[in-house]
């Protein structure tokens, strides 16, 4: 199973990929009696890196969001390295795409591109 979105594969070269993945769980709220952290509230999110992608691939991802700042996903499929087995996960309750950045655009190459994926559920 691949990283996809809406049920969608990214084209060549858009498959975030090694350090340009990362999967946040929720901070936890405090430490129990033990030491030991204990009442995360909130979403687990995905932070996708690239240090330059081709315009394709940068259309892709930004005609999810179109103008707006950010998009209500049908779904979202992710690896979660935290669940019991680690696995691709699709998340269809709720998840939340915001508008892709980048720093720079080199060659109709865009540089240091980032999306964030939020409220996994």
């Amino acid at each position: 199973m691949p990283f996809q979105i809406n049920a969608t594969d990214p084209p060549a070269g858009g498959t975030p990929v090694g350090k340009g993945y990362k999967f946040v769980l929720p901070e936890a709220m405090g430490v129990d009696g033990n030491g030991l952290p204990c009442g995360a509230v909130g979403y687990p999110r995905v932070i996708v890196r690239f240090n330059r992608v081709t315009g394709t691939v940068w259309d892709w991802y930004k005609d999810f969001t179109g103008d707006e700042p950010s998009v209500e996903l049908t779904s979202l499929q992710v690896w979660n390295p935290y669940a019991a087995t680690p696995a691709w996960t699709t998340y269809s309750t709720s998840a939340i795409m915001h508008r892709p950045t980048y720093e720079d655009i080199s060659g109709g190459d865009y540089l240091d591109v980032e999306i964030k994926f939020t409220k996994l559920s």
